[in-house]
């Protein structure tokens, strides 16, 4: 319980950092926490420039560094990891109304990046679901490796 209110302090900034947290003077504790909550917002809008460099170049800097911090303000966006951060970000481009052609590359690029770094997946065969009972095939998941989902346009 601890650990989240101090999660929610990290993302919530100031306002919900109690006077009584330290034992001595708050000031000093947070200022540390402003500069670990500067940091990681920083890392998440690194984040999403190092997933969309040609989104990036394609919108110029300061549209894309201004959309990225608005993205990233989002109360889900605050507990995503930083390996999936990007992941909803075309869909945030389609709710804030960019043209067709920014969601799309930003859609494919994405699906690149998903691609590029999945493991190697095999492929589902007849025989693999033979071999299992019952209850393990209903709850079979069953899903396409990155690099065969097609991207629509």
């Amino acid at each position: 319980e601890e650990q989240s209110r101090f999660v929610a302090r990290l993302q919530k900034g100031p306002a919900l950092f109690p006077d009584d947290m330290c034992a001595e003077d708050n000031s000093r504790a947070l200022l540390g926490l402003k500069a670990h909550a500067n940091t990681i917002s920083h890392a998440r809008l690194v984040a999403l420039e190092n997933a969309y460099p040609k989104l990036d170049k394609h919108l110029g800097h300061d549209i894309f560094h201004a959309l990225s911090r608005d993205y990233i303000e989002q109360d889900h966006i605050l507990t995503c990891d930083m390996n999936t951060i990007a992941a909803g970000f075309a869909d945030f481009l389609e709710r804030e109304k960019l043209d067709g052609s920014t969601i799309d590359l930003c859609r494919i690029a994405w699906a690149w990046s998903e691609s590029y770094h999945a493991a190697e997946a095999e492929d589902l065969a007849l025989t693999d679901i033979a071999a299992l009972d019952e209850d393990k095939v209903l709850t079979l998941s069953i899903a396409a490796p990155p690099a065969r989902r097609l991207i629509a346009a």
